[in-house]
């Protein structure tokens, strides 16, 4: 995935829209500097690969309170802080690209049915949750209305729209 922009150029070829979700966990990928690999420098290549292929509208899934100017540490204990800094730093990098649309999704704990984790299990217990079908339809539906600019979508927004099936 590091060569993202050359391998990625002819699946971008006339694409009007390209959805990014790509994300792991620290533990996945083993430290703070691949979990930071994975969760902005391959956003950073996708939206590159994106751009130089001429497409028009770049929708991409963060999480809710993303924010790049959070101060964090790639201490373990502080992990949860760099995951939301390392989105909003995501969602920078994407928008530096001057796409003519930018949309991003922040939804919050995100409820992946058999796939989920445990945290994430437990997590449903305990707040609400948004299903991936929903956030998947929402991306679909505002990439269908053909914006311009930068959209954000909180948790509620993308509950919202995917009850009503069409942006207001």
């Amino acid at each position: 995935m590091d060569n993202l922009p050359d391998e990625a150029a002819s699946a971008f070829e006339n694409a009007h829209s390209v959805f990014c979700t790509l994300g792991t966990t620290r533990k996945d990928a083993g430290n703070a500097e691949q979990f930071k690999k994975v969760d902005l420098h391959y956003v950073q290549l996708a939206a590159q690969a994106a751009k130089q292929a001429g497409v028009q509208h770049f929708s991409l899934c963060t999480v809710k309170g993303a924010n790049a100017n959070m101060w964090a540490s790639s201490l373990s204990p502080f992990h949860a802080l760099l995951y939301i800094k390392t989105k909003g730093q995501a969602e920078e990098a994407v928008k530096a690209q001057g796409f003519a649309c930018v949309s991003i999704f922040r939804p919050g704990t995100l409820d992946r049915g058999q796939q989920a984790r445990w945290n994430e299990r437990l997590a449903s217990r305990l707040m609400t949750t948004t299903p991936v079908k929903d956030v998947a339809r929402a991306m679909v539906l505002d990439a269908e209305a053909s914006r311009i600019g930068v959209q954000v979508y909180e948790e509620a927004s993308i509950i919202d729209l995917v009850k009503s099936g069409a942006l207001p």
